[in-house]
């Protein structure tokens, strides 16, 4: 069996931004598997059900009052099990949040290339966003593959 991409969602951004991805890999006949940690449980199922994609994984890694503690060493721990069960060739995570940032650390720990799509920082203050900023410039530490799609700036990837 050919080696998976894995992509992985945690979020209601993340989710719009990677379905029809995902969904269209699948198409093109390759092997991608949806993995959801249910970061946001509530908004994600809405996302889920409006395109009618469902995740393969669902890790349910949400708790009340969860903090980025939580968040961040549930999906950290899970995603060990699941890239060494998958052997993914490749994961595909998006934005700036903790779900990204972990599945892209537990990637680069367990030596799988990481694709990283980024809609860019729309406010142009760094100031306000230092917590998904900090995520995204760790992440992007770790990332083999690093893609940034930019909205009107003509750049459709840069690595």
């Amino acid at each position: 069996m050919e080696r998976p991409i894995v992509v992985v969602v945690g979020t209601r951004p993340e989710a719009i931004k990677l379905l029809l991805l995902h969904k269209e890999l699948n198409k093109a006949g390759l092997t991608s598997i949806l993995v959801s940690t249910n970061q946001h449980s509530e908004l994600l199922e809405q996302v889920f059900s409006i395109f009618n994609i469902y995740p393969d994984i669902n890790l349910n890694i949400m708790i009340q009052s969860q903090d980025l503690f939580h968040i961040t060493s549930s999906v950290l721990e899970k995603m060990k099990v699941i890239y060494s069960e998958l052997n993914p060739r490749l994961v595909i995570v998006q934005g700036d949040t903790t779900t990204a940032f972990a599945a892209s650390l537990a990637a680069f720990y367990s030596k799988i290339q990481i694709a990283h799509v980024e809609a860019g920082l729309r406010s142009g203050d760094v100031s306000g966003t230092i917590s998904s900023l900090c995520s995204r410039s760790w992440g992007v530490l770790e990332v083999g593959l690093f893609y940034e799609l930019f909205n009107g700036n003509g750049i459709i990837c840069d690595f």
